[in-house]
């Protein structure tokens, strides 16, 4: 039987809530059935000493870079708290068009560095404007950990980096067989993942007993990094990469699937 064949049009995202809802309804749209399981929990962070040494340096930096739109939504809500307007002539990045247009819509910001096909740090990394960064000040805004190549890439150009972390990821409490009923899960075949973190959870959040079924998923995710999670988890099926990073790839990526 052809792969196509076997998944019927039922899908799980397991996107932060925000995101995700975004997701369904074009999903939804396309005429699928949407199932909204968030594997990750989006809060504000508590104000700690980093964040301190960002509101005291602030006026000292020449790039600021955005790392989701996340990072964008809790960046700009903490300037706001704090008081803090942008440094004169500051460059400010973002890793794809989704975060540059939150940046657009709700800072009025103008967006001087984007990538413009590969939506992610190493997107970003070959940007001319950030080959010659020695001696620049740097804040990355994200979230709690994540990715390093993008600082630690950087600072061997010679920038100074800090990272201003304006929000927590954390793994909500719920498990598969208390939001999703037998009758939903015989429902879908295909779930969408769109980080590391959010894999790995949605196989912690998801009971041993129900583990066979997960695996048996088909997976789409956004990078081959994730790829090789699923594999080290055991899911069955080779995972479809959707790319650019987007919504728009991931409905198309569906699109080649499904029909």
């Amino acid at each position: 039987m052809n792969q196509s064949a076997a998944i019927r049009k039922s899908v799980l995202v397991t996107r932060p809530a925000d995101q995700g809802i975004e997701l369904c309804n074009d999903i939804v749209n396309m005429g699928w059935e949407c199932t909204l399981f968030p594997t990750i929990e989006i809060v504000k962070a508590s104000e700690n000493g980093s964040l301190s040494a960002v509101v005291k340096n602030f006026n000292t930096f020449d790039i600021a870079l955005f790392v989701s739109a996340n990072a964008v939504t809790y960046g700009l809500r903490w300037l706001k708290k704090n008081h803090l307007s942008w440094p004169q002539n500051v460059l400010i990045g973002a890793v794809g068009k989704s975060t540059a247009k939150s940046l657009v819509v709700h800072g009025q910001l103008h967006v001087d560095l984007i990538p413009g096909q590969r939506f992610d740090s190493e997107g970003l990394l070959a940007l001319n404007d950030l080959q010659n960064v020695k001696n620049k000040n740097i804040v990355i805004f994200r979230g709690n950990s994540g990715r390093e190549h993008l600082a630690n890439t950087l600072k061997k150009r010679g920038a100074s980096i800090t990272y201003a972390e304006v929000y927590q990821r954390r793994m909500p409490s719920q498990k598969i067989a208390s939001m999703l009923s037998e009758e939903q899960r015989n429902r879908i075949n295909i779930a969408v993942s769109t980080s590391n973190e959010g894999l790995e959870n949605l196989y912690i959040m998801t009971e041993k007993v129900l583990r066979p079924w997960l695996l048996n998923l088909h997976l789409i995710v956004l990078s081959s990094r994730t790829v090789v999670v699923a594999e080290q988890l055991g899911f069955k099926h080779k995972p479809f990469i959707a790319t650019p990073v987007g919504n728009t790839a991931i409905t198309e990526t569906l699109k080649k699937i499904l029909l």
